[in-house]
């Protein structure tokens, strides 16, 4: 065993250099091995806003949709998903009930169907679908518009008003078109 180092407050830098010369300093051990600890989850970053395809058809277009036997059929895009670049279309005429939801960039631009108009009988619509009507905006105005659809369900028309824009609206909110011409807007 070595003997212990006794120094005292009159050494100087060298001896206590030359007494600790024979002393062995082992390293400190290792730390113990990590037990089962995950991965620390990666930071995560500003994820981008969801990229958005822009539509190639607008809500109410006819389209040539591909079946799957290889033929196609004709139907209207019903809804846009830009997050897909997918259209759901009802196929046959407008009311069908039968739908599907296909990639936009498989339709092909087809003539309009011919829908048969909606009676107060039929679908308690007011307005056949390619009626010209006055709707009341949220600005107080009232806009020319198209009837394109009637949602009996909903008793909602969904209303073209031109340059691609569609607006939903209810009978209150909508006269015929022939009735008079719109007050002029307010100075």
């Amino acid at each position: 065993m070595k003997e212990a180092l006794k120094l005292d407050h009159t050494d100087d830098e060298e001896d206590v250099t030359k007494a600790m010369e024979g002393l062995a300093v082992a390293p400190p051990p290792p730390p113990p091995p990590p037990e089962d600890v995950p991965e620390p989850e990666p930071e995560p970053e500003d994820e981008a806003p969801p990229a958005t395809i822009a539509p190639l058809f607008v809500v109410g277009a006819s389209v040539f949709i591909p079946r799957s036997d290889g033929s196609t059929a004709v139907g209207t895009v019903v809804d846009y998903f830009p997050e897909t670049g997918t259209c759901t279309v009802e196929i046959g005429e407008p009311g069908s009930g039968k739908r599907k939801r296909v990639e936009q960039t498989k339709l092909k631009e087809a003539p309009p169907i011919e829908a048969p108009l909606p009676t107060a009988e039929a679908g308690g619509a007011k307005y056949p679908i390619g009626a010209s009507v006055y709707v009341l905006r949220s600005n107080g105005e009232e806009t020319l518009a198209t009837v394109k659809k009637y949602e009996p369900t909903k008793k909602v028309y969904v209303l073209d008003l031109g340059k691609g824009q569609l607006k939903q609206a209810n009978e209150k909110s909508m006269r015929a078109a022939d009735d008079e011409p719109p007050p002029p807007p307010p100075p």
